[in-house]
């Protein structure tokens, strides 16, 4: 794609995965946010979620291999499952 996201300096990233439903979309895990993008429209961000403080950070994140539309985030001491159906998915 030759496609290029900044991100601040304080960002770390912790892991991204591929949809395996959805070649185009890529969840991204930094130490301080979940976000997935969408590579047809330059990296288009398509969800955002922001770990605050209280949770520390960000560890690792992985696409449901079943369902298309949910994936799990490994957040400090918590798992936490997004659905992140809808119109753009």
């Amino acid at each position: 794609y030759g496609q290029t996201r900044e991100l601040s300096e304080s960002t770390k990233i912790r892991d991204l995965k591929f949809n395996p439903h959805n070649h185009y979309q890529l969840a991204v895990q930094s130490s301080t946010r979940l976000e997935i993008l969408d590579l047809r429209k330059d990296t288009e961000v398509v969800m955002s979620y922001e770990i605050n403080s209280n949770e520390l950070h960000g560890i690792g994140v992985r696409w449901d291999p079943l369902n298309r539309n949910r994936l799990a985030s490994a957040i400090s001491k918590e798992i936490k499952i997004f659905d992140v159906g809808g119109e753009r998915f």
